[in-house]
């Protein structure tokens, strides 16, 4: 018997979740049953990696880090995107 639960969506959804904005646990689990949209298959010019695993900062506004997620709606994709600023403090 295998199980249809996507691993981690509980502990996802209490991390992210808050009073003011509660977040689903299902929606969580439907969200990360992605469907990989990256080509990596081009002649497109790709970033240098500057950073090279390389995440932390002593100062403020010198390492900012993005990621772009596309979700399937009925009319399409939707993109989120997220930026982070790398600062340890």
């Amino acid at each position: 018997m295998t199980s249809k639960r996507i691993p981690g969506a509980k502990k996802i959804a209490a991390k992210l979740s808050s009073e003011a904005d509660p977040l689903n646990t299902k929606a969580v689990a439907w969200v990360r049953k992605y469907k990989a949209t990256t080509n990596s298959m081009h002649g497109l010019p790709v970033a240098e990696n500057i950073l090279n695993r390389n995440f932390t900062a002593d100062a403020p506004n010198r390492k900012w880090v993005s990621d772009i997620t596309y979700i399937a709606i009925d009319e399409g994709f939707h993109a989120i995107t997220s930026n982070h600023e790398l600062l340890d403090v």
